[in-house]
């Protein structure tokens, strides 16, 4: 399922929810949504992909934890990116530690 929508970037919002919803409804053994959780997240950030993520996380697995460093890592990507295209302040070093941020107002009302 992944490969055909995510992967190749054509998955549209209002599809990623259709699947979505037949996903949340049935019932996933742990291993298999933990590797789809960590396929999606070693893809670019997508709406389609927070989607997926959103509804694998709603089913609150107890995860393994190198899918939740995947998950977290796939959003501090995203937030990088943000931080690049709109000059969000970056506070913190780069020691390999997750980073705090100043934020400003815009900011913090569209993340």
């Amino acid at each position: 399922m992944e490969d055909i929508f995510s992967q190749s970037g054509t998955c549209t919002l209002r599809e990623a929810i259709i699947i979505g919803s037949v996903i949340a409804r049935n019932s996933i053994p742990v291993l298999h949504s933990s590797a789809a959780i960590l396929k999606i997240a070693e893809m670019d950030y997508t709406g389609a992909n927070s989607i997926f993520l959103r509804i694998f996380f709603d089913k609150k697995y107890a995860l393994p934890y190198r899918v939740v460093d995947a998950a977290v890592f796939h959003f501090l990507r995203y937030v990088n990116t943000r931080c690049k295209t709109h000059g969000i302040l970056r506070i913190g070093n780069s020691n390999g530690k997750v980073p705090q941020y100043e934020l400003c107002t815009f900011a913090m009302y569209s993340l």
